[in-house]
């Protein structure tokens, strides 16, 4: 469409329908091109990510319940603290000895007890591209990009090396749970027990089944 001033708009027309599986792409890529929909079958792998509020807050900030402006960015930190914020691929660091799945894996974030809302809760579906492993700070570097949620000196204090790599788990964020998933209810739903896991999980799929039936994703995943 273009208007009057010259200015093209283009829209893209969205499916509810579930998505199904084309052998010519891998998954990852499958999902890519039918953003924000992502394939759900037999073979879907699924996985539990915690995170801290921090992080999480610098990741995802369309849902960090803002009462005033940020002071960082009052005195001039808004870049290193912004820059990842509203990019839809993104990087998670950890050194979790837990694997990942292949591409295309879900990714479910777990936000940890935390100051502000949501606290203790399922709040965000990724979508798996890859897993590397940093094994010096000159390959976290050109790992993460401008993925990164670090500024170059925090990456430093990583201090990554053969003895201590780092995974760089790379991701296209997929959606926000509205609402998020409370601990309170999968403790009830028996997917988790009294404490939730720390560290990378997978989780069955009959847990994943029983997520997509209280999730509201605007798709019919199956």
């Amino acid at each position: 469409m273009d208007k009057s001033d010259g200015e093209q708009i283009y829209e893209k027309k969205f499916s509810r329908q579930a998505l199904q599986l084309d052998e010519s792409l891998n998954r990852f890529d499958l999902n890519r091109l039918n953003y924000p929909r992502f394939l759900i079958d037999e073979q879907t792998e699924c996985f539990w990510i915690p995170i801290k509020e921090a992080y999480h807050d610098i990741l995802y900030p369309d849902l960090k319940l803002v009462e005033q402006l940020n002071l960082f960015e009052n005195i001039g930190f808004g870049d290193k603290f912004g820059r990842a914020g509203n990019t839809i691929r993104k990087v998670y660091l950890c050194r979790s000895r837990s694997s990942l799945g292949a591409p295309g894996s879900i990714l479910l974030f777990y936000k940890g007890r935390s100051n502000s809302l949501p606290s203790r809760a399922l709040t965000v579906l990724g979508i798996l591209e890859d897993v590397r492993i940093a094994r010096g700070t000159k390959d976290l570097l050109q790992m993460t990009g401008g993925r990164s949620v670090y500024s170059e000196r925090d990456l430093e204090k990583w201090a990554a090396s053969p003895a201590q790599p780092v995974k760089v788990i790379n991701f296209l964020l997929c959606a926000y749970l509205d609402p998020p998933v409370e601990l309170s209810l999968l403790q009830q739903l028996r997917v988790v027990g009294p404490h939730p896991p720390q560290s990378i999980k997978r989780i069955n799929l009959d847990f994943l089944n029983v997520f997509l039936a209280i999730s509201n994703l605007g798709f019919s995943p199956r």
